[in-house]
């Protein structure tokens, strides 16, 4: 039970609070979209096989995103801070554009990437919680 105290005092800290919920509301949403896409996209009139390919051109970003970034977050010069606060951004700005174009071309590149900001996110959680 100490332990368990001593884990919720980490909750006093404004920083991790912040990051926790931040974490969760960029989680969240990332999956709503994904899973909304294809809706969308029959809406439209494409085919689910448009939809199942824009989810994987997201999927190669994000393999590419922690690929890179796991690599470079080991770099002395390399602000995880900055760079996360950069995932988040991208992330969001391509739902937000995504949903405002019509264009296939431009749909492809926004699911490219949102997938490598989800990839930034993903792969900096921790390091940003523990640095």
């Amino acid at each position: 039970i100490k332990k368990a105290v001593q884990n919720l005092k980490v909750l006093t800290s404004y920083r991790a609070i912040i990051l926790v919920f931040g974490y969760a509301l960029s989680k969240q949403s990332s999956e709503v979209f994904q899973v909304m896409i294809p809706f969308k996209f029959e809406a439209e009139g494409h085919s689910l096989e448009t939809a199942a390919w824009c989810l994987f051109i997201a999927s190669i970003g994000n393999v590419i995103s922690r690929v890179t970034n796991s690599a470079l977050s080991d770099q002395r010069w390399f602000n995880m801070q900055l760079v996360y606060v950069i995932g988040i951004l991208l992330t969001t700005i391509s739902m937000l554009v995504f949903s405002l174009t019509s264009d296939m071309m431009w749909r492809k590149v926004l699911m490219s990437v949102f997938g490598y900001g989800t990839g930034i996110i993903l792969t900096l959680q921790n390091l940003v919680m523990v640095e």
